[in-house]
């Protein structure tokens, strides 16, 4: 038995003597009916809460996406920032270009346009890895620009590009020389 239930049992014999006064029960309940908005108007504040409660969630949610985004944009605007010397910065854009024409030779050599957005969307996917490894190394790059093993680590990114569209350029030749 617990502490309370012997107390209500030894205190009984004081507290039974004193009952209410005759017509208290009904005063009471009419008390109770005369104020009949009571209950639901709390039903209504927790509803108000609930939905409180979820907007400030979403509202939350919604701020760290925005920071997130607008953090991972300002790594790349940083890294878009980056100042190279001219030998340097020559020899990227050197990839650059051979890439692009390389692009270009992919679509000529793709014999309809479904088999050239297909080849295409291959060879974006793989340059997605090397552009991930690009931007880590650029950012690397920034913290310490005089470091040969990360300028080399950054011409060997655009090589590697080159080199995967050498690669879809002659499937797409072995390719078009069975079909014809």
């Amino acid at each position: 038995m617990s502490i309370l239930e012997e107390k209500i049992k030894n205190e009984k014999a004081f507290f039974d003597p004193y009952e209410p006064t005759p017509g208290h029960r009904e005063k009471f309940i009419d008390l109770l009916d005369a104020e009949p908005g009571l209950q639901p108007s709390i039903k209504i504040g927790n509803m108000w809460l609930k939905i409180a409660a979820t907007l400030l969630i979403l509202i939350s949610i919604g701020a760290i996406a925005f920071n997130f985004i607008t953090e991972s944009k300002s790594n790349a605007q940083n890294v878009l920032l980056i100042e190279y010397n001219e030998d340097f910065q020559s020899v990227l854009t050197y990839y650059d270009e051979k890439a692009a024409s390389k692009m270009q030779e992919i679509e000529k050599l793709s014999p309809d346009s479904e088999q050239a957005s297909h080849v295409k969307k291959a060879v974006l996917q793989q340059f997605e890895d090397i552009d991930i490894s690009m931007a880590a190394i650029e950012k690397d790059y920034q913290k310490n620009p005089e470091n040969e093993k990360l300028k080399a680590a950054m011409i060997n990114s655009k090589r590697n590009k080159v080199k995967v569209m050498d690669q879809v350029i002659q499937q797409l030749n072995m390719a078009n020389h069975q079909l014809f």
